[in-house]
C-alpha cells in the first residue's frame, strides 16, 4: 500500500512538473514569435484554438462529409513531421512522439501577465463585433474592426493554436491565425527549435488565406 501511494505521489509530481515546463516553454516560444515574427499583431485572443491530427479529420469526413469545419485548417498531417525528419530537425521517434501528442481537447487560457501583448476574451471581442441593436451590413462590420484597432492598435487580432512540443521541448510547432477584417485573414505555421537554449525559426509557412 505504501509503495502504491509513493508511486502515485511521484506520478502526480511528474505530471505537475511537465505542466510547468509546458507552460514555461509555451510562453517562451510565443513571446519569441511576438518579438520576431508577429510585430504587426496588436491583441491576442485569450484562449488557444485546439489542433487536430489531419488523418483523424479526413477519416471523420469520409464517414460524414458534413463534418468539414475549421478543424481541417487547424490540423497537422504526418507529412509535416516526415518533412522535419528529412530536414534532420527530428528523428523518427521524436516525430512520432509529436504527432501522437496532438490533443484536440487541449485549450490553453492565455495568461495576460506572461505574454508581451494585450489579451482579449471571446466575450469582449463579441461585444465589439456584435453590439446590441447594431447594424449587420459589411461596412458596419469593418467599422467594428476599426473600433477594435482604435482600442488596441492598428495591427491584426491573433488567434494562437495550441502548441505541439517534442519530448524535451527543444522543438515546437505553433500556428497563428491573423484577422484584420471580416474578409481579410490568413494563418501561418512556425516550426521552432532550440539552439544554445534559444528559440530560432526553422520553418515559417502559410497555412491558409482569405
Amino acid at each position: 500500500m505504501v509503495v502504491i501511494l509513493l508511486m502515485f505521489s511521484c506520478s502526480r509530481k511528474h505530471e505537475e512538473r511537465d505542466e510547468t515546463i509546458f507552460d514555461e516553454q509555451f510562453y517562451s516560444a510565443l513571446n519569441f514569435l511576438i518579438e520576431t515574427r508577429i510585430k504587426d499583431v496588436s491583441v491576442v485572443k485569450s484562449t488557444t484554438s485546439p489542433v487536430y491530427r489531419k488523418e483523424d479529420i479526413l477519416k471523420r469526413i469520409a464517414h460524414d462529409s458534413s463534418s468539414v469545419s475549421q478543424s481541417i485548417s487547424n490540423s497537422y498531417g504526418n507529412y509535416i513531421f516526415d518533412f522535419l525528419v528529412d530536414r534532420e530537425v527530428l528523428d523518427t521517434r521524436e516525430a512520432s512522439f509529436m504527432y501522437d501528442s496532438i490533443d484536440s481537447t487541449l485549450i490553453i487560457n492565455i495568461d495576460s501577465t506572461k505574454i508581451n501583448l494585450p489579451v482579449i476574451s471571446t466575450k469582449k471581442l463579441d461585444e465589439f463585433l456584435h453590439p446590441k441593436n447594431s447594424e449587420v451590413g459589411i461596412l458596419d462590420i469593418y467599422k467594428k474592426y476599426d473600433t477594435i484597432r482604435n482600442t488596441y492598435g492598428r495591427g491584426y487580432i491573433a488567434q494562437v493554436l495550441t502548441p505541439v512540443f517534442n519530448s524535451d521541448y527543444s522543438v515546437a510547432i505553433i500556428s497563428i491565425d491573423y484577422v484584420w477584417g471580416p474578409m481579410v485573414a490568413h494563418g501561418r505555421c512556425f516550426v521552432l527549435k532550440k539552439e544554445k537554449n534559444r528559440w530560432v525559426i526553422d520553418q515559417d509557412f502559410q497555412r491558409w488565406e482569405t
